[in-house]
């Protein structure tokens, strides 16, 4: 097990529930489960926790991962309990896979709005359409610069030192942001007030979260309120456009063969992950519209923004190596 799971007591609490419990699977040359019944509901909650909050989905499940010897960024191998030959893509394959439950989060939580994009698509609803044209244009920067680039950043993906700096990065910049926009008078745009052009800006700025650790809901939900959008617009269209861009990266991972590491005898604990991250998305985007209410919003950004910087100091401190 790597150094950077002891730097994060969040997940030995977590853990600590499963001790003794975590089965070991065989290994006959394949492994019977990518993941432990366990491990599955762990990586669930952790994607569904973190996917719509500007912390990273993808540095935490690495430091998940990385705490329950999936992963060790020490020495860049699998368990060894794991070790299979399709073992480099089968945690990825599992971490996209439960991706649906988060997914089918938003599709819940914001069904009348989706509603509406659907009879858009029919021409019943003008509303609709116009927030498809919207989501549409925000995500082809997106789409274009992964499919040109995503091979290119996946290097950065396992480097410790890069997602750090990814952390540290983005906490000092939403610092910075908060201090600046609670010194204006804001009042900000409803959902409805979108354009093509802000549209297009937020859809580059999600660009940056190709680089592991950025997090895309920090760059969606930042860029609405520097282009004038009130907290709660900015943190809808921001779930819309993540909902719409996990559809489009699962459309493309599996048209594209990237599932091609996916065992149906890891069906059971993929499903556990799912229903996982569906229950920790619901109740993060619960939470984060309480404090939105609570008028706590630019609190929560602080204290993101403080939680971003401490995760790449332990990471730092703690002495990775690549």
């Amino acid at each position: 097990m790597g150094r950077m799971g002891r730097l994060f007591t969040f997940f030995r609490c977590l853990t600590a529930c499963f001790a003794g419990a975590w089965p070991t699977l065989p290994c006959e040359g394949k492994a019977d489960h990518v993941v432990s019944m366990q491990q599955s509901i762990l990586l669930g909650a952790v994607q569904g926790i973190c996917e719509y909050v500007p912390i990273s989905s993808t540095a935490h499940l690495l430091f998940a991962e990385n705490f329950m010897g999936l992963v060790d960024w020490d020495r860049g191998l699998r368990d060894a309990d794991l070790v299979t030959a399709n073992l480099p893509a089968s945690i990825d394959c599992y971490n996209l896979v439960i991706q649906w439950g988060s997914i089918l989060a938003v599709a819940v939580f914001f069904r009348r709005r989706l509603g509406k994009i659907f009879l858009g698509i029919f021409g019943r609803s003008q509303e609709g359409l116009w927030l498809l044209v919207n989501l549409s244009i925000a995500l082809f920067p997106t789409a274009a610069a992964g499919f040109l680039l995503a091979d290119r950043l996946q290097i950065y993906r396992r480097s410790p030192h890069s997602i750090g700096t990814a952390l540290a990065v983005g906490g000092i910049y939403l610092l910075l942001l908060c201090a600046y926009l609670r010194r204006r008078k804001f009042s900000g745009n409803a959902i409805e007030g979108m354009t093509f052009e802000k549209s297009l800006a937020i859809g580059f700025l999600q660009c940056l979260a190709l680089f592991p650790g950025m997090s895309r809901s920090l760059m969606t939900i930042t860029g609405g309120l520097l282009l004038g959008f009130s907290p709660a617009a900015a943190l809808e269209f921001s779930f819309l456009l993540g909902f719409a861009t996990l559809c489009a990266a699962l459309i493309y991972q599996i048209f594209g063969g990237h599932l091609y590491g996916f065992d149906f005898s890891w069906l059971f604990p993929t499903i556990l992950g799912c229903v996982a991250a569906f229950l920790a998305a619901i109740f993060s985007l619960c939470i984060l519209i309480y404090l939105l209410r609570r008028r706590l919003f630019w609190s929560m950004l602080f204290v993101f923004g403080l939680y971003r910087i401490a995760a790449a100091a332990g990471i730092f401190l703690g002495g990775i190596s690549h």
